[in-house]
């Protein structure tokens, strides 16, 4: 009776129902009841049923309530300290990847770190001029107005024969009658690099990485904006320039210079709102003082307009599209004040060390389609190494620093901002010296001897995650680091963001002795300097949104990797240069690959909804978070699990959605009740 009883609640899972079955006589059994009612039967069952629906909530809601416990033990821990003499400030992305090595530089020497959204609060647009490539360097959210244009000054060997081929080779790959001629065509002018990749990645890839080096010095920036009479006279210098070359390279004509004046009043009928040079049939003899002056007929002179309007977009409204795109170049006096004091005050930076250090970083792999995966979040998936350079000029700049102190900001005059770049493959946190003067540069050598060694035992720690790394001796772990950033049959270069759980949002000394194995955003924030929550609710609708998307992208992916992942990298193929599909025809795929967060057909990512932080007074500042639809939606709809730390009340407040209400734990409380978990 029983057994066809759970048959009728559980039919479709025959092995449950026995199960089920199994159940209700253990039931009956323990608890002694003699069951001839087959409504009591049916009640334990609907119970039972209601709790299988629900059982991996509980689990789900488990292991989350044992992480947020752990990491309120070890904050109820800390006490307040006085912020010790650093010699260099570090202020690294929050990407869970920066807290091993923030761990390790803080122990190597007096050094200080910080925590912020990786466009370091300047969102642009980058444009680099060589490689006729522009990438928008701010969170998805936010749209950018200013441009940055990137130029290198030095030129490369053969700079024609390479555009020549980059076009051969773009037409090739892009025509779709001819993708099969392409290998026979130009396949060997890659051999070189085919065999350097796949034999000899020790020694081809660095010494290929010292050409590239080489040939892309001299990187420059261009981030002050242009005057009105600067971007009219750089339009209008270009336009006599293309008049000169067409007129050069169609009629064979130079340009002397009593003919200046011949050529401006012909570009100022060609850029006029009217924009014509009307053709007069029983005209023969020029209109214009330049088709006088070079001998051209009436018909060839409107010819010659029509050219340069059409082809050279030399026209009035080709004129006001570029002044509106020159005039988005670079940032006002004002906007690099805004950007810079913000940034500052937003991480709560009070005090500054001799050196300042903000650090961009980036992914190195090779044949990865996910690459935007692994890079900075906060810049789009890309690396974040032009914004952090931008804000380290904007800093060095005089006049910005002086403009600074009246909005209570005093940066010493020995004080030098630079930017490093930390490659998340290899840990190492490289300074460019570029923009370091003469005289301060072996005291950035010498901080960069330390940051060496804390990057060594970053990798040490962070590698011993990664599979395949067991039992190697520490010469071999350096090489199979190398390895993963070089080698192109790697479905797996780094973790990722793999394991993210939780966000922490306060000053550093509340995390700085937890070691969260690279499992935390970091986000500095002093409230003391907020006390409207501007700046909180800055970092609430911006880095803490990023960071749930991120969070939910790992959350799907790992549960069910078929459904809301794109499963394994193996049997990708990128198609349309906008998506990867499975074998030769699928479906685009979504989601991560299942190298991302799984590991020999199991989890690897702990599928944790975003634990977060904020140290501010819970009564000032819960408000912050009813003014944001978004992340009020997010806290009371258990999207993310949100905690105040309360630093003068010493306690917690946290959601809870059973009582709807927020409930109080004090440090005390935690401290007694809760347990640490070691990683």
């Amino acid at each position: 009776m029983r057994k066809a009883i759970a048959v009728l609640f559980f039919d479709e899972h025959a092995e449950f129902s026995r199960a089920a079955a199994q159940y209700l006589d253990k039931v009956v059994t323990l608890s002694g009841m003699t069951v001839t009612d087959d409504a009591i039967c049916k009640e334990i069952l609907a119970n039972l049923k209601k709790f299988r629906e629900s059982e991996g909530f509980v689990w789900q809601k488990a292991m989350e309530k044992r992480y947020l416990e752990s990491m309120m033990y070890d904050m109820a821990a800390v006490a307040s300290r006085e912020a010790a003499h650093a010699k260099a400030q570090f202020l690294f992305c929050i990407d869970v990847r920066s807290e091993i090595p923030r761990r390790h530089i803080e122990a190597n020497g007096a050094y200080e770190t910080f925590g912020i959204a990786g466009f370091f609060g300047i969102p642009l647009k980058l444009i680099d001029v060589k490689n006729r490539h522009e990438s928008n360097l701010c969170p998805a959210v936010v749209k950018p107005k200013n441009v940055v244009y990137k130029f290198t000054e030095k030129r490369e060997p053969s700079k024609e024969l390479v555009r020549a081929m980059h076009h051969i080779y773009h037409d090739l790959k892009y025509n779709a009658i001819t993708p099969y001629l392409m290998v026979e065509t130009i396949g060997n002018l890659f051999a070189f690099d085919f065999f350097g990749k796949t034999l000899f990645q020790n020694l081809y890839m660095p010494f290929r990485n010292r050409v590239l080096d080489e040939w892309f010095a001299g990187e420059k920036l261009i981030i002050d904006k242009f005057s009105q009479s600067e971007i009219t006279k750089t339009i209008h210098d270009l336009q006599i320039a293309l008049v000169r070359e067409v007129l050069k390279e169609q009629y064979g004509v130079e340009i002397a210079r009593e003919m200046d004046a011949a050529v401006e009043s012909f570009l100022k009928i060609c850029v006029s709102k009217e924009g014509l040079l009307r053709y007069d049939k029983a005209r023969i003899a020029p209109k214009t003082d330049l088709g006088k002056a070079i001998g051209l007929m009436h018909h060839e002179e409107v010819a010659l307009m029509q050219r340069l309007q059409e082809k050279y977009q030399i026209s009035f409204a080709d004129m006001q599209r570029q002044i509106n795109k020159l005039s988005a170049v670079g940032f006002t006096f004002k906007e690099q004040l805004f950007y810079a004091e913000n940034a500052l005050k937003m991480v709560g930076m009070q005090s500054f060390a001799p050196v300042v250090v903000f650090c961009a970083h980036e992914s190195t792999s090779e044949n990865n389609p996910y690459e935007s995966a692994l890079n900075c979040g906060a810049c789009g998936g890309k690396s974040s190494e032009t914004n952090a350079k931008v804000m380290a000029l904007i800093l060095n700049k005089r006049e910005i620093r002086q403009a600074l102190q009246k909005q209570d900001i005093t940066i010493p005059e020995e004080t030098l901002f630079c930017y490093a770049v930390h490659n998340t493959v290899t840990d190492e946190v490289k300074i460019d010296l570029s923009i370091v003067p003469e005289p301060r540069r072996d005291e950035i050598r010498r901080i960069q001897s330390d940051l060496d060694r804390a990057a060594a035992n970053a990798a040490a720690e962070r590698v011993r995650m990664l599979p395949f790394s067991e039992g190697l001796s520490e010469r071999e772990l350096e090489k199979f680091i190398e390895r993963n950033k070089m080698d192109w049959s790697q479905t797996r270069p780094e973790w990722g963001l793999s394991k993210n759980n939780s966000f922490i949002i306060g000053p550093r000394f509340w995390s700085e002795k937890s070691n969260f194995a690279n499992r935390a955003f970091l986000h500095s924030y002093d409230y003391t300097i907020d006390p409207h929550g501007h700046f909180l609710e800055v970092i609430l609708s911006g880095a803490l949104v990023v960071g749930e998307w991120i969070n939910l992208e790992h959350f799907f992916s790992s549960v069910d990797n078929r459904a809301f992942g794109s499963e394994s990298k193996i049997y990708h193929n990128v198609t349309g240069m906008f998506g990867v599909i499975s074998g030769n025809m699928s479906d685009l795929r979504t989601g991560l690959a299942a190298q991302s967060v799984h590991l020999k057909g199991e989890i690897y990512h702990e599928p944790v909804r975003l634990l977060s932080f904020i140290v501010a007074p819970f009564a000032r500042y819960k408000n912050v978070i009813d003014r944001i639809k978004r992340v009020h939606y997010l806290v009371y709809n258990e999207w993310v699990r949100l905690v105040f730390l309360d630093p003068e009340e010493r306690a917690f407040y946290y959601y809870c959605t059973i009582a709807k209400d927020w409930v109080r734990v004090d440090f005390a409380t935690a401290m007694q009740t809760f347990e640490r978990i070691e990683y």
